[in-house]
């Protein structure tokens, strides 16, 4: 018996997978802001313009905490890319081609039948099953075979 999943699911899982070109972008253009970084340089006092708030404007505060966000930016991209490229390398083969096609390269269901050799209602079952599976590896709980909720933590099992 097949393990059922909600189309929410499903679908919230599909909006995931579907940044997976988003971030690898915004993955290379943070990594060239960073390389393009121009270097930081010391406050010069003369030119500081005091507010009638006391507070004072620094080029070289606004610099570093620019550089922070774009690395933190970078790290936490790079995490997300990370965590959706483990959850595919579970897949075998074919259900890994279905979803790369359908939800990052943006294909219809018969191109894709066509690429993998069976009908489109094969590769929908497929993918659901591979969204499950998946489903599995993001948030590391088994779903109930016939509900489709969460079961147990995989988590609580290891202790």
């Amino acid at each position: 018996m097949a393990r059922h999943m909600t189309n929410e699911k499903i679908e919230k899982l599909g909006e995931y997978l579907k940044k997976y070109t988003t971030i690898k972008r915004m993955i290379k253009h943070d990594e060239k802001l960073l390389e393009d970084y121009y270097g930081l340089t010391g406050v010069n006092y003369d030119k500081v313009i005091v507010n009638p708030t006391n507070k004072f404007h620094s080029d070289t505060e606004n610099q570093t905490i620019s550089k922070i966000d774009i690395e933190n930016r970078l790290f936490n991209n790079k995490k997300q890319l990370k965590r959706i490229d483990l959850a595919l390398d579970i897949l075998d083969d074919e259900a890994r081609r279905i979803i790369v096609d359908y939800y990052i390269h943006d294909l219809g269901w018969i191109v894709i039948a066509r690429k993998v050799g069976t009908s489109d209602r094969n590769c929908r079952r497929i993918r659901d099953e591979a969204m499950i599976q998946i489903h599995e590896a993001f948030y590391a709980e088994r779903l109930d075979m016939k509900t489709g909720h969460a079961q147990i933590a995989l988590d609580a099992v290891m202790v």
